[in-house]
């Protein structure tokens, strides 16, 4: 009968650790559910583009015989990409230039705006000088500031820049340092834009 007793009380002793085991786990786990839920969430808010940001926008600079393509990538900043291309038969001129920039809001309203525009430039030109055809390399690297009026919002705008563009040029034989302020390759007068 003891041993009866005995089994009996060991099986209540063993049945009563499983279910505490059991109901402490499940309080842990409940304590850790809380944990997580107290957790903050933390989300990330991306500032919407301006709506003519969201537009890709080509533009030609009408005295200078350049174009350029300008893609924002956020609302503080924008890509531009420029090429040009320009032929003279009277000497006989070939000109080529390849550039690209950054472009960094100053003041935007909403039919007037400032940038600040960083960057670079290649250029080649092959042009007679007496009698031999000369071939010039040029490299820059400069800023500038453009303003930019809408004329139709969000479509199209007139934009005027100037700069300060430092660089090496290169014609045969001979290496020179270039410096070009307001002028030249520094200022362009008037660029038509166009948002699409």
């Amino acid at each position: 009968m003891t041993k009866k007793i005995l089994a009996v009380f060991l099986s209540f002793v063993l049945l009563f650790g499983f279910v505490s085991m059991t109901y402490a786990k499940k309080e842990t786990t409940k304590k850790e559910v809380e944990k997580e839920e107290t957790k903050p969430v933390v989300k990330k808010v991306v500032e919407p583009k301006d709506p003519w940001k969201e537009k890709t926008s080509i533009s030609v600079d009408a005295l200078g015989s350049a174009a350029s393509m300008r893609i924002w990538t956020s609302n503080k900043m924008a890509i531009d990409f420029t090429a040009g291309l320009g032929f003279q038969s009277e000497p006989s001129t070939f000109a080529f230039n390849l550039g690209a920039g950054l472009v960094f809001p100053m003041v935007e309203t909403s039919r007037l705006n400032l940038y600040i525009v960083p960057g670079l430039n290649i250029g080649f030109t092959k042009k007679p000088v007496e009698t031999v055809s000369m071939n010039v390399f040029m490299l820059s690297a400069g800023a500038g500031i453009e303003a930019e009026g809408f004329i139709v919002p969000e479509v199209l705008s007139l934009a005027s820049s100037v700069g300060v563009f430092i660089g090496i040029q290169s014609m045969e034989g001979s290496t020179s340092f270039i410096f070009d302020a307001a002028m030249g390759i520094g200022i362009k007068p008037l660029i038509v834009r166009y948002y699409f």
